[in-house]
């Protein structure tokens, strides 16, 4: 679900979305969603 890019010292990560929405449809669409909507006032 995640693809590794060396770069020099260091390994960029990013998500495979089209293998994480064929595995688990609409499960990053709705957590996405979500904390747009998300209106909570933060915790001090």
């Amino acid at each position: 679900m995640i693809t590794r890019q060396p770069s020099g010292r260091e390994n960029l990560l990013s998500l495979r979305r089209a293998d994480l929405d064929a595995r688990y449809p609409g499960l990053l669409d709705a957590i996405l969603t979500g904390a747009r909507t998300d209106t909570a006032e933060p915790v001090a």
